[in-house]
């Protein structure tokens, strides 16, 4: 796959996504061979070729669906605490969440360098996207949320950091923040959470609405609308990390989150 011209992969990954979508997903630590995972994820996710790590992107999305959610998670959105969804959430399962962890400082890794890559290419976003939603819905527990965050809070870092980003594209990565953001919110009920998300997304409706959802090709920025990094507009570290660990600390989780990240205060760092 890694020598195969683009058009070569462009023709072998429908065959490769038909595959996919015949196989039948249990639980993911018995459902695949040894390295398969690894090799999508650091061979194709982390490819430098923007259609290999697009292929390796869907692949490891239908392969972690299985409640079919990924026809719902297409664009980034917001997530309000009351919103009628049609989103699954997957029951709980320790083998699960041990199969995500033994995985998640590659999946961290190779997602970041799909987006600091080919973040520019919306497609390639909105496929990464995807996969973190599908995590946090498939896996519900305190170290799929606290993954998902970190991968959020590094798409951030590039969109506020990274040189030679357009600036539509960086809109497009802050939208994806803020959707995941509330995502975790609504499959935890997490209102410490939410109360600091809907802050985030209410000031910047009032000053930079390009930076929430939806994504789009153009943006109409107002006079009055804020265009340089205003810290108030983006999602803090410690914050993120102190409304995580106010809902996960102990007994305050409600279904579907049914383990918690600990007693102590957690970091985002996807290794924990």
């Amino acid at each position: 796959m890694v020598n195969l011209n683009q058009e070569d992969v462009l023709e072998f990954s429908t065959l490769l996504e038909h595959a996919a979508d015949l196989y039948k997903v249990h639980a993911y630590s018995a459902s695949f061979g040894e390295g398969l995972i690894e090799h999508v994820i650091v061979t194709l996710v982390g490819s430098t070729k923007a259609t290999n790590s697009l292929l390796g992107c869907r692949l490891l999305l239908k392969f972690l669906d299985r409640q079919d959610n990924a026809q719902y998670l297409l664009v980034p959105t917001l997530f309000y605490e009351f919103s009628q969804i049609r989103l699954k959430i997957g029951e709980y399962d320790p083998n699960d969440k041990s199969f995500i962890r033994q995985h998640r400082e590659k999946l961290n890794l190779n997602l970041l360098q799909a987006v600091k890559l080919h973040g520019t290419n919306i497609v390639n976003l909105k496929t990464v996207y995807s996969i973190v939603c599908c995590m946090v819905l498939e896996v519900p527990c305190g170290l799929t949320a606290a993954a998902a965050a970190c991968t959020a809070m590094a798409v951030q870092d590039l969109a506020l950091h990274e040189q030679g980003i357009p600036a539509p594209c960086r809109y497009w990565m802050h939208a994806l923040v803020v959707s995941v953001m509330s995502l975790i919110c609504w499959v935890h009920k997490a209102p410490v959470l939410y109360t600091y998300v809907n802050h985030i997304v209410s000031r910047r409706a009032k000053e930079a609405p390009h930076l929430n959802p939806p994504m789009m090709y153009f943006y109409k920025i107002g006079r009055h609308h804020v265009t340089w990094n205003k810290p108030t507009l983006f999602f803090e570290d410690w914050e993120l990390r102190y409304a995580l660990w106010k809902h996960f600390q102990g007994g305050q989780a409600q279904k579907p989150s049914k383990d918690k990240i600990g007693t102590k205060k957690p970091t985002l760092h996807i290794g924990h």
